[in-house]
């Protein structure tokens, strides 16, 4: 049971941190630290927007149930 939940968040950290940071290079150049942090901005708004919407309204199924 660890081996697979190891393998499984492997492969989700794998692919977030070295493919997805590979294709933005890609596109953005050098300004791919900059793409890295408007990305990170806007993740943490949706985190936050989240966040007060199940605090305002407390129901079961999260962000399916806010739209």
């Amino acid at each position: 049971m660890p081996g697979a939940i190891l393998m499984g968040l492997g492969s989700i950290l794998g692919t977030g941190i070295f493919v997805s940071i590979g294709i933005a290079a890609g596109v953005t150049g050098p300004a791919v630290v900059l793409a890295v942090a408007v990305a990170a901005l806007v993740a943490t708004c949706n985190g936050l927007s989240s966040a007060q919407l199940a605090a305002s309204h407390p129901v079961s199924g999260g962000t399916y149930e806010y739209g």
